[in-house]
């Protein structure tokens, strides 16, 4: 379709040249008409021009004499030539005249000096009537007379008074006021112009001039003048317009785009109401346009086509500039739309993400935005999220001087990074979230730098990291030691601090280990040290620099994968002590109900700890008679690490089992002698407290039984016998150990125990005197012999510890308590102490930790409710760790 030009309309006083011409020609007929041509002739209608001001053309006033001859000398040429414009003259005439008497009682109501009345004339459903003012008064002082016009005029009907333009050169200027002259237009209300459909220029440049006119002068601004108006649509039903105005009394049109309605709002947003029509101005090129703007079906001619989005840029300036008016304060500065950064983005849900980028005029700091969310969100009608932060470049948390962003959506987001899938919008939503959560601890807001998801699409929960640029002094210590009161902010499951060049990282979501990693392999590591970083601060060990230390690998016990073996790196100042001593702050601060100190594989520099949210071991383990028989060495119980405990012989020839009555001692050492009887051991079973009750079912595969002290020597020298004809046999085949006799003459091992050891080898208080009662004298002899059976026993024990490991006797002792002076008083007892690996069962103090264990500062401590059969076993090839004791019923 050709494209169509409209010449814009050039404003000016002007009359078409065939009512002037017939008017000039209605005088001269009538007035021929009416006087005597025998009496008066030519010379009567010259005196009659001449006197009678009415008759003259009112924009000439007064004709001159001299002027009327040579018009009237060539007045029958012009009667014959302006012959077919006569009646329409006449009727031009008449309604100037008419018009005339009819504003004489209007002007005289507002009791001033009536103007003169140049032009009466039709445009579109308008009236014009175009007036000259006195000299004294001036065009000036009838513009603001519409309201008071009005109602002389009738009603039903719209009145302006419009300005005229200047004549210069014998033109019109454009953009100028005549000091004089002015037009009093008046519509119909009924039929006012419908800008939208107008195709005519001048009824569009009149009514747009109008509209402006009542629009500011209603403001109490100054009153633009159309410089032109040219319409820029192609031919057809709808219609748009582009004007351009002068502005001889100001303020200008930039100043009238920032500027509030003194009612509230902003003021260009009044400007729809008087032209009936959408308006939007661009202050940038000067112009005003209006018309069909919103209407999808309407064409732009050549040259204008770009326009289309111009039109929705600059309808969204005046949506915001009215945001803004009631967002700021009074005569704030509005900040501008950034029209090339503006976006939107959705979530992972389809919830579409709003940028509008904003920027500043100099002097205003962006910043000044920061946390005008609740009012903005008001402003956008209630929106459920909205955020401001400041403008940066990808990559860079570096704010822009003079610009700030606004995110908004009309639907409700994820109010948690938890549940917060990544998508594109997702790090527009983490700002608000983080925004948020620093304005609740009073620290300044950040800037992201960089939000990327950990987590996969597909999982339930997310975790997000979050580089953060850091202002108003806020360092990275700040952020971690307001780390708690900010995931309770976010209200996130997890949330930890990390520092990095440009401030900080934040990473926040749900717990690691409820999620779907993208990369396990990478961030499994980084976000288990950041849980420990966290909790090594939180426990007090830091180094002398300050460092915490330092994860370098982690893994799960593979027999018992809930638990967690994390290695570290001590830093200097920290030593595995300290650890040991932190440990109840570490299962605090990592929310690990069992923490376990272990021995690194990387020596004295490195630590390494067990660590699992629930205490890793059952409160009650049935005996594992499949693992008994399959592993080396005598089972007992399960370790931390799901693998069976093993006592070896060969690695600690003698075992101390200790615990308080109930700890399940009687238990421990039923299991540890069902290892020994079912590898072929030979079996001595001393119990002189329960005579042996807890040891019925070993009864026919033990050697002997004893029930009391004086037995209990006895079966102990005897044993001591075979432990020297043992080590005779020794020498007799040159080797150190009956390990390495022949298999022919290797003798069993032989397993010797005794329960309640320090109840039998304490002594009984007896009499020093004989008595003279031969039954209390026979009584006191029975305890002077227990006695000295009972220091048998004790001796005997130090020369099992001294002299029986070579011989394969391996000697197992039960008490409840033990006191390290009781082994110091034996003779051997510092061997005993030396050869014997301990287990502690139950609960104990640190005197009992002291006397049972030989490390028990590097002991793990049992807290809590103890179930039966937990305790500590210690090798004396390594250190305490923690097991829980198989059980069965003897009669299995």
């Amino acid at each position: 379709m050709p494209t169509l030009r409209r010449a814009p309309v050039q404003m000016g006083a002007r009359m078409a040249v065939g009512a002037v011409v017939g008017l000039v020609v209605a005088i001269a007929w009538r007035t021929a008409a009416h006087v005597d041509g025998a009496r008066f002739g030519w010379h009567g209608l010259v005196a009659q021009l001449h006197l009678d001001p009415a008759l003259a053309h009112p924009g000439l006033g007064a004709t001159p004499t001299w002027v009327l001859y040579p018009l009237l000398a060539g007045g029958g040429a012009l009667i014959a030539i302006a012959r077919p414009w006569q009646k329409v003259a006449l009727e031009v005439w008449t309604e100037l005249v008419e018009t005339r008497a009819s504003w004489g009682p209007r002007w005289a109501g507002l009791k001033l000096d009536a103007p003169t009345l140049l032009e009466h004339r039709a445009v579109g459903a308008a009236v014009i009537d175009t007036f000259e003012a006195p000299p004294h008064l001036g065009s000036m002082a009838f513009l603001p007379l519409a309201p008071k016009l009005a109602p002389a005029l009738g009603a039903g009907v719209v009145v302006a008074i419009l300005e005229r333009a200047d004549v210069v050169g014998g033109m019109p200027a454009p953009g100028t006021v005549h000091p004089r002259q002015f037009d009093i237009a008046v519509w119909p209300a009924a039929a006012l112009p419908d800008m939208a459909s107008e195709p005519d220029p001048e009824v569009a440049t009149l009514f747009a001039h109008a509209s402006m006119a009542l629009a500011m002068e209603g403001l109490g601004y100054a009153r633009p003048v159309p410089l032109e108006v040219e319409l820029i649509s192609t031919p057809g039903p709808k219609t748009v317009w582009a004007s351009r105005w002068a502005w001889p009394g100001g303020p200008g049109l930039e100043t009238v785009c920032q500027a509030e309605a003194p009612g509230g709002g902003a003021l260009v947003n009044i400007f729809p109401n008087q032209f009936r029509c959408p308006v939007v101005a661009d202050d940038r090129v000067d112009a005003i346009y209006f018309g069909a703007l919103e209407d999808e079906d309407v064409e732009l001619v050549e040259g204008h086509e770009g326009l289309v989005q111009r039109f929705a840029e600059l309808a969204l300036d005046a949506t915001w500039m009215q945001i803004w008016t009631t967002v700021l304060k009074r005569g704030a500065a509005k900040p501008q739309i950034e029209h090339g950064v503006t976006a939107e983005r959705p979530l992972a849900d389809g919830t579409p993400i709003h940028r509008m980028t904003f920027s500043t005029r100099w002097g205003i700091d962006p910043t000044d935005h920061l946390g005008l969310e609740p009012k903005l969100a008001t402003a956008l009608s209630g929106a459920p999220f909205v955020s401001i932060t400041g403008w940066t470049s990808k990559g860079s948390g570096e704010r822009h001087p003079q610009a700030f962003v606004v995110y908004w959506s009309e639907r409700p987001v994820p109010p948690t990074p938890d549940k917060l899938a990544p998508a594109i919008a997702a790090p527009w939503v983490l700002g608000g979230q983080v925004n948020a959560a620093f304005d609740d601890v009073h620290l300044a807001r950040p800037e992201i730098v960089e939000a990327k998801a950990l987590t996969a699409p597909s999982s339930k929960f997310h975790l997000w990291r979050i580089a953060l640029q850091l202002y108003g002094g806020v360092t990275s210590a700040d952020v971690r030691s307001r780390s708690e009161r900010l995931r309770r902010a976010m209200k996130a499951g997890w949330l930890r601090v990390e520092d990095a060049p440009h401030g900080c990282v934040v990473y926040v979501g749900a717990e690691p280990s409820t999620v779907e990693l993208t990369s396990p392999e990478r961030d499994t590591l980084r976000l288990s040290a950041l849980d420990w970083d966290r909790a090594w601060q939180d426990a007090g060990v830091v180094g002398a620099d300050g460092d915490v230390p330092h994860l370098t690998t982690l893994d799960n016990l593979p027999r018992n994968p809930q638990v967690e073996v994390r290695d570290f790196a001590l830093p200097p100042g920290v030593d595995r002590a300290r650890v040991k001593a932190a440990i109840g702050k570490l299962r605090s601060a990592t929310g690990n109900d069992f923490v376990e100190v272990r021995e690194s594989p990387d020596g004295a520099g490195a630590v390494r700890l067990l660590v699992s949210k629930q205490n890793p071991l059952p409160t009650m383990v049935s005996f594992d008679f499949a693992a008994a028989d399959r592993v080396a060495g005598v089972t007992f119980g399960t370790g931390v690490d799901g693998e069976p405990v093993v006592f070896d012989p060969i690695d600690s020839p003698h075992l101390l089992a200790a615990g308080v009555t109930g700890a399940g001692k009687s238990a421990l050492i039923q299991a540890i002698l069902y290892g020994f009887v079912a590898s072929g051991a030979e079996l001595y079973i001393i119990d002189p407290v329960k005579g042996g009750a807890d040891f019925v079912f070993l009864r026919d595969y033990a050697r002997a039984f004893a029930s009391d002290a004086i037995e209990a020597a006895a079966v102990m020298k005897a044993v001591y016998g075979e432990v020297r004809r043992r080590k005779e046999l020794n020498v007799e085949y040159g080797v150190g150990s009956v390990l390495d006799l022949p298999e022919s003459v290797r003798p069993a091992r032989i397993i010797v125990v005794i329960d309640e050891f320090t109840s039998l080898i304490g002594q009984d208080v007896v009499a020093k005197q004989p008595f003279d009662d031969p039954g209390e004298e026979a009584e006191r002899q029975l305890q002077l012999a227990s006695n000295l059976a009972k220091q048998q026993v004790g001796v005997y024990a130090g020369r099992f510890a001294r002299e029986a490991r070579s011989a394969g006797v391996t000697l197992i002792l039960g008490t409840q308590k033990l006191m390290a002076k009781m082994l110091d008083s034996l003779p051997g007892g510092s061997d005993l102490k030396t050869n014997l690996a301990r287990i502690l069962l139950g609960k104990a103090s640190s005197g009992d930790r002291m006397s049972a264990l030989r490390a028990f500062d590097d002991a793990p401590v049992l807290e809590g409710d103890i179930p039966k059969g937990r305790g500590l076993w210690e090798p004396l090839s390594s250190a305490a760790v923690i097991f829980q004791a198989w059980y069965a019923p003897q009669d299995q």
